[in-house]
């Protein structure tokens, strides 16, 4: 019986160990390609990355031009022309970004989604290249229409 507990015991010292000793993913190997700036154009990916909401549709568009629904986990990358841009994200209400871009930059924007008791909310959001790049990994790439 003591040997089953000591056996169970190392195994389950063996395991805690194992997990604190597991390594970060880096940034660059892992978001490289999803966030590599373009000389000459910008780079706008527009995210979403959380579990809530699944069933709520969100139509995105950029300078009245569609773009796709976005749903959980999931995130668009889009190059454009430096300048002004005009992202728009519609559920139940409508959710407005101007954003002003520069050649060689990459803009993360996240399209956060709150579920009311009688409709759904949404809102875009501006964050930091590096959080959007750690947010991202844990979302699939849409294909544009």
């Amino acid at each position: 019986m003591k040997s089953k507990f000591l056996i169970l015991f190392v195994f389950l010292v063996l395991g805690i160990s194992r997990c604190s000793n597991a390594t970060i993913p880096s940034l660059k190997n892992e978001t490289t390609t999803e966030i590599k700036p373009i000389y000459d154009q910008s780079i706008i990916i527009i995210y979403r990355n959380e579990n809530s909401g699944a069933g709520i549709p969100v139509i995105l568009s950029i300078d009245n031009k569609y773009i796709g629904k976005i749903s959980i986990k999931s995130y668009y990358r889009l190059v454009v022309a430096p300048g002004r841009h005009v992202v728009r994200s519609r559920s139940d209400n409508e959710a407005v970004f101007n954003l002003l871009t520069e050649k060689g930059k990459v803009y993360f924007i996240h399209q956060k989604v709150d579920m009311g008791f009688t409709h759904d909310y949404v809102d875009l959001v501006q964050v930091g290249e590096e959080i959007g790049a750690i947010e991202i990994r844990e979302c699939q790439q849409l294909n544009l229409p």
